[in-house]
This record gives C-alpha cells, sequence and structure tokens, in this order.
C-alpha cells in the first residue's frame, strides 16, 4: 500500500473500474483505491469499504484478516475524519485492526495504525501520547523499509515537538531546499509545514505563509485533505501575523471550502475560530461573536485539544475588545489549564499577557505587573521575538498608566521609555517585520512628555512613513500568494509531465500566462505606490516652508494692526514689517512654484506606459524625482543615493512612465539585493549621451555584495528571486526587461562581480538636445 498517491492515478484506477465490459478489480486494488478515496471522497470510498466487507464476510484464511484488519483500520480513519468518534476510531485501529498486523508481520500496516492512533492523540490534546505514537510509527516504515512513510513519521513527530519546545525545535531545523527537491509530494507537505512553523516561530511571517501554502497544494494533490486544511489555516494566521487580513481571510475561506466538500467537522471548528478572529481585528465584533460561537459548539464535545485552546485565546480576545470583562478571567484561567497539561508554551504567554491587561482594567496593578512579566519571560524562554515585542508593550501600558517606577527605581515614564525602546529594537531586528505605527506613536507620546520634542517629532513621521509602506507592500504581499500557486503548480506540472500528459502541460502553460499577467499588473501598482510615496515626501518641504512663511506674515500683520489701532506705530515698525512681509512673499512664491513644478512632473509620470503617445521630456528632473522617493529607505540601509549627470539639460522622446517604472524597479532591486548583510553602501544612477548623440545610456550601479554567476542568466526570468517573502517578487527584473525592449525599443544589461557590486546599464535610441 504506498504512503499516498496523486489525484491522476486515482482517476485511471476509476476509469479501470468502470469500464464496461472490463473484469472487476482485484480487492487488493479497490482496496487501495478506497484507502486512497477515504479523505479525498469519503462517500465513495464507504461504497468500497462495505462491498469489501461484505465479500469478505466469515472468511478466516490468512490474507482475510489481513484485508479485514486493513478494512476496520480504513473504517477507523473515516469515523475519525468525518464523524469525530474518537473511541470508536481507536478501537478500530488500536484493539482490532493493530494486533493482526503485529502477528501477521504487516510493517506498513502497523506503521499506518500508529499514525492514526497519533492523530487521535493531538485531536485529544495528548502530545507526549501524540509522540510515541510517531515513535512507533517511524520504527514500523524502517522495519518495512518504506523510506516515505519513515521521513513523514520523523517530519510529523519533530512538528508536533516544535510547539511543544520552539527553541529545540529551531535548532533541529527543517529540511533545506536541497532535501525538499529529493522528497515525493507527499512527503513535502510536512516538510513544508514544519518549514513554515519554524519560520512563524522567528517572526518570518512572509516566509511562513509561502510554506504553508505549498504545503496546502501538495495535499490536495496527494489527497491529503486534512493537513491541506491545517496548512491553509496556518498560512492565514501568519497573514494575519502581517496585518493582511483581507488576504488571510482569502485562504481562510479556501480551507472552509475543502472542510465543507469533505465533511471535516474538527478543521470546521478551528475555521470558524480563526474566522472569528480575523473579524475581530478587523473590528467587526458581532460577526466575530457568532463565528466564535459556533466553533464552541463544534468542539465543545470534544477531547480538550489545541484547536479548543486556540478558540479560547481568540473568545477572551474578543471579550476585551468588547470590554465584557466578567468571562475574561474564567477564560483564560482555563486556557492556562489547557495550555499546561497539552504541553503549549506560544497559548500560556497568550494567556498571562491578556490577564495582564484584564487586570491593569480592574485597577489589580499588582496582578497586572506579574502576568506581564510572566508573558515576557517566556516569549523570551522561546525565542519569539514578536510575542516579546507584545509583552513589552503592555508592561509600559502598566508603568505609563499606573504610574509604576521601574526595577531599578527609574521614574514611570523613564521605566515606559525604555520598554518601549526595547520593542522597538527588536521589531527592527525581525527582517521583513514592519514596525507598526502605534509602537512609534507610542514612543513619540514618551518623548513629547519628557520634552524631547524633536525626537518625538521624528517618530512620528517614522510612524507615518511605516503606515504608508504598509500600504504600498500590500501588493507585494498578495503577490506571496500568487507567486507559491505558481510554483506548486510548476510542481504539479513536473509530474504530470512523467506521465507525458501533454495536453495537462498545456492548460499549465496558459495557467502560468494568465498569472503573470495578473502578477505584473500589482507590480505596476506598487510601483506607482512607490512613486506616490516619493511625490509626497517632496511636497512636505515646500508646502511646509509656504506654511510656515505664511503664519510668520500673518503674525506680523496683527502685530502691526494692534499697533496701528493702539496710535503707537512707528517708522522702524512698518519698515521691518515691510521687509518681512516681502521674504515671506518671496519664501511663498518660490515654495508654491516649486511644488506646481513637482505636481506636473507627476502628472507626466503617473501613467500606465501601455499605448502612452511618445513625448519629449527633461531627464534630469524625472531622475530627480525617482531618487527623492527612495531617499527614506536608503538612509534607513546606510546607502548613499547619487545622480551623475551632465551639466546641459538633457531631453529624450519616448514614454516617461515606461522609463520611470524601467528605473524604479532597478533601483528598488539594488536596495533591496546589493547590501544584504552590509550597513553602508553607495548605489548610483547615472545619465550619459553616446554614439554622437544617437544613444542614451543609463546607469544603475552599485558596490554590494554582486550576484552569483550561476543567478546572472536568470535575473531577467519571471518569478526568479532569491529572496521571496523578503521584499522579492520575482517579477521586478522582468517588468524592468520587457519595458526596456518591448516598449521603449532599448536594451537592458547586467555585469556583476561578487564581492564588488553590479551595473544594470540600459541604452536608449534617439536622444535629443536640451
Amino acid at each position: 500500500m504506498e504512503f499516498c498517491v496523486l489525484d491522476e492515478v486515482i482517476r485511471h484506477w476509476e476509469r479501470e473500474q468502470s469500464e464496461l465490459g472490463a473484469p472487476l478489480p482485484s480487492r487488493e486494488r479497490r482496496l487501495a483505491l478506497a484507502w486512497h478515496l477515504r479523505q479525498r471522497d469519503s462517500a465513495r470510498a464507504r461504497v468500497l469499504l462495505d462491498s469489501l466487507r461484505a465479500e469478505n464476510a466469515g472468511a478466516s484464511g490468512e490474507a482475510d484478516l489481513l484485508l479485514q484488519a486493513w478494512l476496520d483500520l480504513l473504517e477507523a480513519e473515516m469515523v475519525l475524519f468525518q464523524q469525530l468518534n474518537l473511541d470508536r476510531a481507536q478501537q478500530l485501529a488500536q484493539q482490532q485492526a493493530l494486533p493482526v498486523f503485529e502477528q501477521a508481520g504487516e510493517a506498513i500496516g502497523c506503521c499506518e495504525a500508529w499514525m492514526c492512533l497519533a492523530r487521535i492523540a493531538l485531536v485529544r490534546g495528548q502530545l507526549s501520547q501524540n509522540l510515541a505514537c510517531l515513535h512507533e510509527a517511524g520504527a514500523a516504515a524502517t522495519r518495512a523499509g518504506d523510506a516515505e512513510r519513515a521521513q513523514v513519521a520523523d517530519l510529523w513527530a519533530r512538528l508536533s515537538a516544535t510547539y511543544a519546545d520552539p527553541v529545540a525545535g529551531r535548532q533541529r531545523g527543517a529540511p533545506d531546499d536541497a532535501e525538499l527537491a529529493l522528497m515525493s509530494p507527499g512527503v513535502a507537505v510536512w516538510a513544508h509545514e514544519l518549514r513554515g512553523t519554524l519560520a512563524a516561530q522567528a517572526s518570518d511571517y512572509g516566509r511562513a505563509a509561502a510554506e504553508r501554502m505549498s504545503a496546502m497544494q501538495l495535499g490536495q494533490l496527494t489527497g491529503q485533505i486534512g493537513r491541506a486544511v491545517v496548512a491553509s489555516l496556518n498560512a492565514a494566521d501568519a497573514l494575519n501575523s502581517l496585518n493582511e487580513h483581507e488576504l488571510a481571510l482569502q485562504w481562510m475561506e479556501r480551507g472552509l471550502a475543502l472542510v465543507r466538500q469533505h465533511g471535516l467537522p474538527l478543521s470546521m471548528g478551528h475555521g470558524l475560530a480563526q474566522m472569528g478572529d480575523t473579524l475581530r481585528r478587523l473590528g467587526r465584533l458581532e460577526p466575530a461573536r457568532l463565528c466564535l460561537q459556533e466553533a464552541f459548539q463544534v468542539l465543545r464535545p470534544l477531547a480538550p485539544g489545541r484547536s479548543l485552546s486556540i478558540t479560547l485565546k481568540y473568545w477572551a480576545d474578543l471579550k476585551l475588545d468588547l470590554d465584557e470583562l466578567a468571562e475574561v478571567e474564567p477564560t483564560l484561567q482555563e486556557l492556562l489549564a489547557l495550555a499546561a497539561s497539552q504541553g503549549y508554551p506560544d497559548l500560556r504567554i497568550h494567556a498571562c499577557r491578556a490577564l495582564a491587561q484584564l487586570y491593569s482594567r480592574q485597577g489589580r496593578v499588582a496582578e497586572a505587573l506579574q502576568q506581564a512579566q510572566l508573558a515576557l519571560d517566556g516569549a523570551r524562554q522561546t525565542g519569539h521575538m514578536l510575542r516579546q515585542i507584545e509583552s513589552l508593550r503592555v508592561l509600559a501600558d502598566l508603568h505609563r498608566q499606573h504610574g509604576l517606577p521601574g526595577p531599578a527605581g527609574e521614574a514611570p515614564d523613564q521605566a515606559a521609555l525604555q520598554l518601549l525602546e526595547q520593542a522597538l529594537a527588536l521589531a527592527r531586528s525581525i527582517e521583513g517585520y514592519l514596525v507598526p505605527g502605534e509602537l512609534l506613536e507610542a514612543l513619540a507620546e514618551q518623548h513629547r512628555q519628557r520634552g524631547d520634542l524633536e525626537q518625538a517629532y521624528q517618530l512620528v513621521r517614522q510612524a507615518a512613513a511605516a503606515r504608508l509602506q504598509i500600504q504600498s507592500d500590500a501588493a507585494n504581499k498578495r503577490l506571496l500568494a500568487l507567486q507559491v500557486l505558481h510554483q506548486t503548480e510548476r510542481a504539479q506540472a513536473e509530474a504530470e509531465h512523467l506521465r507525458q500528459l501533454a495536453q495537462e502541460q498545456l492548460q499549465r502553460a496558459e495557467m502560468r500566462a494568465q498569472t503573470q499577467a495578473q502578477l505584473m499588473q500589482q507590480e505596476k501598482l506598487a510601483s506607482l505606490g512607490r512613486l506616490v510615496a516619493g511625490m509626497a515626501h517632496e511636497l512636505n518641504t515646500p508646502i511646509g516652508n509656504c506654511l510656515m512663511a505664511a503664519s510668520t506674515w500673518q503674525e506680523r500683520t496683527l502685530q502691526l494692526a494692534t499697533l496701528a489701532q493702539a496710535r503707537s506705530m512707528k517708522r522702524s515698525d512698518l519698515d521691518r514689517y515691510l521687509s518681512d512681509a516681502e521674504a515671506s512673499a518671496d519664501l511663498l512664491l518660490r515654495g508654491l512654484q516649486r511644488a506646481a513644478g513637482l505636481v506636473q512632473q507627476f502628472k507626466q509620470l503617473a501613467r500606465d506606459p501601455a499605448g502612452e503617445q511618445p513625448q519629449r521630456f527633461a531627464l534630469q528632473p524625472l531622475c530627480q524625482l525617482l531618487l527623492a522617493g527612495f531617499r527614506d529607505p536608503a538612509e534607513q540601509a546606510g546607502v548613499a543615493l547619487l545622480l551623475e549627470a551632465p551639466a546641459a539639460p538633457l531631453e529624450w522622446c519616448g514614454q516617461p512612465a515606461a522609463l520611470q517604472q524601467v528605473l524604479q524597479q532597478l533601483l528598488d532591486n539594488g536596495l533591496t539585493h546589493a547590501f544584504v548583510g552590509r550597513k553602508q553602501g553607495r548605489l548610483c544612477l547615472r545619465l550619459c549621451v553616446e554614439d554622437a548623440g544617437a544613444a542614451l545610456c543609463l546607469q544603475v550601479e552599485d558596490d554590494g555584495v554582486g550576484i552569483a554567476p550561476e543567478h546572472q542568466g536568470r535575473v531577467f526570468d519571471p518569478f526568479f528571486s532569491t529572496r521571496f517573502g523578503q521584499g522579492g517578487s520575482g517579477l521586478g527584473l522582468h517588468i524592468a526587461h520587457h519595458l526596456a525592449t518591448a516598449v521603449l525599443g532599448g536594451r537592458l544589461s547586467l555585469d556583476s562581480t561578487p564581492g564588488r557590486g553590479s551595473r544594470f546599464e540600459l541604452r536608449l535610441p534617439c536622444v535629443l538636445g536640451g
């Protein structure tokens, strides 16, 4: 019995059974079909199961007893998945099937029986029993020489263990890309889920979502529907941690659609709970209440497993948001008891932090401080940085709201400031994590109260920039899901290619083209968002100067009017007023002219290059505006932005929006990839005229880490990136190359030396002198 088979194999077996005049397949083939349909199509599996039981009734040979044991185990799996009758499932697997397998030396049957018992233990919340069953399953698979099942038992055990001890789980790690490439699709499901869980525990939520999306796709492909549903819901949880709640709802709906299609009540309870929490995060509190109440109706009759614990966590959070505090403490105390009995530190940390927030509202300050410190200690022990940030913010709120001194006698405002600065340092250390604007604003408020207005102003600016970055990165987060879909579809197509199914290959190519077109459009929208951010940054200075000049002029006018009314105005007062008025008018005029010029440039650039008519425009202002849009992220990365251009103005006839997008992608690529692991660098945009004025040459050059030789030939390929989930979409350079060649009629090339930097060169025809 294979561990799992692909959908195409199932279709082939069912065609064999449905052909007119064909002999009835063997019992072994029908058993295998029923076994691999148990999650895909439980009704069809039940028909096959019942017919095999009827045929085998009363038989007593060794083969008949083994068939009976497999049918008992098949029924145990179906009772577990579709009915959640844990006692019946355990009786069938442990008391009826397993003894027969052991007596007959059927090691694969023993392995599957132990895996079924491991699932039952997990639903009951018995983590240690789950690990013991998986140990037995791995030993049986090794005896049978079944590498697939042995790998799955090991990966599943590592996945379970990392929830109990995240630090040890990260030390053990997960399969790398080379190991993953050698795994079958059925085993790779578990490898992707383990990689995603470890990424989430390290607060790398973009990578966690990507890995879990891969696990979902492969789970569906190999008939592991329960695992696919769990992976989908876990991917949604990672997206929630990225504050991408609408996209999280989409992935929850994918999982719940599978649940409804295949009838999986435990997953329905888990999915409803997660849907409720996401609705709460979106501020839809009453729909969130209904979802969580439905989840409790499903989960309360069952053994108290992790799904119930997570639902209790979500329920307490909702009650805190609703300010319905009476139920919060009993809920959290129940959660603490379950977390202790099940061995899940993440749930204990959350319960302690929520209790601290509750006690703070109730005025139980000492208890609140104790619970917040317990949450912080637990987060530090498990190495979970996001939980540490949340706990530090709760502690800071306690010191600020209740006037608590620090541990070394610091004043309350100083203690709160130190805690928030620790939280900010942790947030900035998480790769790919956007520092929340709320944290920066809380720090700004502390500095304001201490009289440090300059630092408060800088933090408020950073908070505004963080919110703007979150908005502009929304498209990239959606790209992440679609990129993973593309990758898994490509893996599926490769499996189909082994069976030489040319028609399915054609369908995959069409799907890839559609996905690529959609992603390219989203990348263009993200590019426009970054341009808007740069434009806003540039407008801020002239408009701010105008506001200052106008307010000064108004103040001087009121002062002069007061002196005139009091008949005490002197000639010197009038002279001073006229001098100030002239300076203010000059500053207003220059500021408004600068703002008007920027708006005119923006109107010229913010166009879709598709179908744009060629026009004559100045190149230096375009490049200056582009660099301005990258000023803040470049300063944060320690990168100096330079523009090298001829002293005489240059004009070019072509599509300005297309040229702007090409250069923006090249600059963005440089900031994302060129300075990884470096604290400073140099990124230069260079303009020059070549071939006696017949060609324009634009170069984007950095002194960063360079590009590995094996990657240089692929940098313009679609979906190629070395930093998926960390700022790289795999489409930026592909779009730049497409626009440079197909729209602008030029040539884009790369010259790179590892360790010494890279230079992208864009050569365009038809330069016009300015």
